[in-house]
């Protein structure tokens, strides 16, 4: 008996631990903020006034084809291709993401 609820109790606390880790990775995704460049605002004219505007931990979706601009990155920013798109970025060097 004593082994069934040692079980059960290890069970529960797996299955808490895995239910708190979903609702927290909706939290953090719910709180991160996506531009797409070009787009709107800021990200209208350059990669580089994109990234300035972005806060810490955004993702930033390039739907260009080649980015001919010298960036400084200076925060946590992911940059993505938009799908279908494979995205050449290229200034001092060239780098595809």
């Amino acid at each position: 008996m004593r082994r069934k609820i040692t079980s059960l109790l290890a069970f529960s606390a797996m299955a808490l631990t895995l239910f708190a880790g979903v609702g927290t990775a909706h939290a953090i995704a719910a709180r991160t903020k996506v531009f797409t460049f070009p787009g709107p605002g800021a990200c209208r004219t350059s990669l580089q006034d994109c990234l300035g505007n972005a806060p810490s931990g955004s993702v930033i979706r390039i739907a260009a084809t080649r980015v001919d601009q010298d960036l400084t990155i200076v925060k946590s920013v992911m940059l993505r291709p938009v799908k279908g798109k494979h995205p050449v970025i290229g200034g001092g060097g060239t780098y595809r993401i």
